[in-house]
């Protein structure tokens, strides 16, 4: 990986982010300290669609009405001791 200082950064910033562009990744210096990397940006991945939860419920449940004997409100209260 290249390195480039702060001054060929404030001079030459175009020609920086040509480089940057055509795919070159650079660092900036300062003296011996590392101040940054310069990379190209990643693009962004589409994200996945939300399942389809009802469709769920509906191919295990069918039409007949789900079971409400045990809802989860119930299952924390009872492990507070709210009994």
């Amino acid at each position: 990986m290249k390195s480039i200082n702060t001054r060929e950064l404030q001079k030459h910033t175009r020609e920086v982010r040509e480089r940057v562009v055509a795919g070159e990744s650079l660092r900036w210096v300062m003296g011996e300290d590392t101040v940054a990397y310069i990379t190209p940006a990643q693009e962004t991945k589409e994200p996945k669609p939300w399942p389809d939860l009802m469709a769920r419920l509906k191919s295990i449940y069918g039409d007949r009405p789900r079971p409400m004997d045990n809802m989860g409100s119930d299952i924390v209260s009872e492990g507070r001791g709210e009994y």
